[in-house]
């Protein structure tokens, strides 16, 4: 781009300037050495004058040439902090008028810095005799129904009030959930153990202590609603319920408290909840205090009724209403939750069934193989024939062979023993599972052969526990039968993966005999259990419904940690099982146990 001709001109003139200036100092300078020349002889006055003259010439040029240099630079200066004053201004100017814009653009209709200046609002609001609707939603709500706040007192006159249309919905946070435990320990002073109980906080007792009260209220409202009314302002005794008390509901939600919400005909308030900072808000410099609360420290937004946000706010409330559990669930039932529940049975892990537990249990089985204590380590695994540990080629076929590999034993990755407990196949338990998935009948009856050192002894001995009486002259059919019996059992999937099991357990434990010890055991097969030394895994079993086919694997399997109660009863079962409920051990002769 070509520059301008005035610029140019300009650019002139301060070339001319400079070089007068420069010019000026040169004669100056000339001046002062023509002072020394032998041509003015010994004259010292002129040589004096001209020195004097050449000086003051230098001088002033410099001076001149300095001070303009430091004017310019000065001026240009004062120029740039003017400039990025005003680009300042200007930038602020651009944002505050982009926040209307955007204010605008989402109907917001005001902005408190706090809950206390929006009460003003809010209770304006709630009094209003325009307004039948009231939506509010927060932790425990204690302005509201607690202690001697203002919009306690107006909650209190709003029904106390006779005649008023007024609904109100009232949703506070489940005292068991998640949230509300995790709110609670953080604006406490100490983590909840043995010495502080979560019952003992600030936020559980407000909580209990709005729930009971709002009960009262709820069940006062259904009596009110219920019985006649003798007030002369109502001549007309078909007047509904709604015109002769107010009407007020309210329940429990159990997912994160995100906001507390205000919501009438006109309005919807929003503040937003968070976990931040517990100092003081006037210098940020508080120490953090037992009980301090979160909430209430943060602007609050108001939106018309008109507008999307409302909607959407609206929604959210009408959405956490249809899934909040009644308070009676809470303070009648006793009904802990799902989150206090899990808490109090220590459990970690919650899985839908035995494939989504899958990945962890692997997980946990790796992490777990390598001892680092005094005591033998064992990874435990219980169940009916264990199929996926131990045929096809499966990811857990691959660990297992993972787990007793001989290099990786010596190299010291692996130091952990296994010991199998599966269902012995010929005990009635066994004959009953495999019943049930087959779909047949019970077999009242069959194989009554007295003799206990027949091959199938145990499997007769399931028919000997009925109250079958057998008729003298039908002991040769029933031979029979229990010969046919023994044939269908003996064809069944149970019988036929729990044998292919053993099989492939012989020839491990021949492989690796330090490694590995199985049995099978005779007692009821009550859960599937894995056990590492960190984790146990436990499924219950059952006999299901009818047309299951394999019952395993079929319902939530719960993960507990080495330090709950559970795990430890459950390696408590486990020990005994394996020293007193086994048949015989699973080696290269294992008897009638084949």
């Amino acid at each position: 781009m070509h520059r301008s001709s005035a610029h140019q001109g300009k650019e002139r003139i301060v070339v001319i300037e400079r070089s007068t200036q420069i010019i000026i100092i040169l004669f100056g300078l000339i001046l002062v050495l023509f002072s020394y020349s032998p041509w003015l002889g010994q004259n010292s006055f002129w040589a004096e004058a001209i020195k004097s003259l050449g000086i003051t010439i230098v001088l002033a040029g410099g001076i001149t040439f300095a001070l303009e240099r430091v004017f310019q630079r000065k001026t240009l200066e004062l120029l740039f902090d003017f400039q990025k004053e005003i680009k300042g201004e200007l930038e602020k100017s651009l944002s505050t008028e982009k926040i209307y814009r955007n204010a605008n653009k989402i109907d917001l209709q005001n902005i408190f810095t706090d809950r206390q200046e929006a009460y003003d609002v809010i209770l304006t609001e709630l009094k209003d005799e325009n307004v039948e609707t009231v939506r509010l939603m927060g932790i425990s709500l204690r302005d509201f129904f607690l202690g001697s706040q203002r919009p306690h007192q107006v909650i209190e006159e709003i029904l106390a009030k006779k005649n008023s249309r007024k609904e109100i919905r009232v949703l506070v946070i489940d005292p068991n959930s998640e949230s509300a435990y995790t709110r609670a320990e953080r604006e406490e002073t100490n983590r909840f153990g043995e010495s502080f109980r979560y019952s003992e906080s600030n936020l559980c007792r407000e909580v209990m202590t709005s729930i009971s009260r709002l009960i009262l209220q709820t069940e006062k409202h259904k009596a009110e609603s219920k019985s006649p009314r003798n007030d002369g302002d109502l001549e007309d005794s078909k007047v509904s319920s709604k015109n002769r008390s107010p009407r007020i509901q309210a329940a429990a939600y159990e997912d994160w408290g995100t906001c507390l919400l205000v919501i009438t005909d006109k309005s919807a308030f929003v503040e937003l909840y968070h976990l931040g900072d517990l100092r003081d808000k006037q210098d940020g410099k508080g120490e953090r205090g037992a009980g301090d609360l979160l909430g209430g420290k943060v602007a609050i937004s108001q939106f018309p009724s008109s507008s999307m946000m409302y909607r959407i706010i609206s929604s959210h409330y009408d959405y956490s209403w249809q899934v909040a559990k009644p308070l009676e669930n809470i303070m009648v039932e006793k009904n802990l939750g799902r989150f206090r529940g899990i808490v109090r049975g220590e459990i970690r892990n919650i899985f839908g069934n035995r494939d989504a537990a899958f990945e962890r249990i692997l997980y946990c089985i790796r992490r777990d193989s390598m001892e680092d204590t005094e005591n033998e380590n064992f990874i435990w695994l219980q169940g009916i024939s264990l199929r996926q540990f131990f045929l096809g080629q499966g990811p857990s076929r691959v660990l297992i062979n993972s787990l007793l590999d001989s290099k990786k034993r010596e190299e010291g990755k692996i130091d952990a023993k296994l010991r199998v407990l599966i269902i012995d196949r010929e005990q009635k338990q066994a004959v009953y599972r495999s019943e049930r998935e087959e779909g047949r009948e019970p077999s009242d009856g069959f194989g009554r052969d007295k003799e206990d050192n027949s091959r199938h002894a145990s499997v007769h001995h399931h028919a000997q526990q009925t109250s079958y009486i057998e008729p003298a002259d039908q002991g040769h059919d029933k031979e029979e039968e229990g010969r046919r019996f023994e044939m269908v059992y003996e064809n069944s999937n149970l019988f036929n993966e729990v044998g292919t099991t053993i099989a492939r357990l012989r020839v491990l434990i021949q492989e690796h005999r330090d490694c590995i010890d199985a049995k099978t055991y005779q007692c009821s097969p009550s859960c599937f259990v894995i056990m590492t030394k960190n984790s146990l895994f436990l499924e219950q079993y059952h006999y299901g419904e009818e047309g299951d086919g394999l019952l395993g694997g079929q319902v939530p399997i719960f993960e507990y940690t080495r330090d709950s109660t559970t795990y430890k009863k459950i390696l408590g079962h486990l020990e005994f099982v394996w020293d007193h409920y086994t048949t015989k051990a699973i080696a290269t002769n294992v008897g009638n146990s084949a």
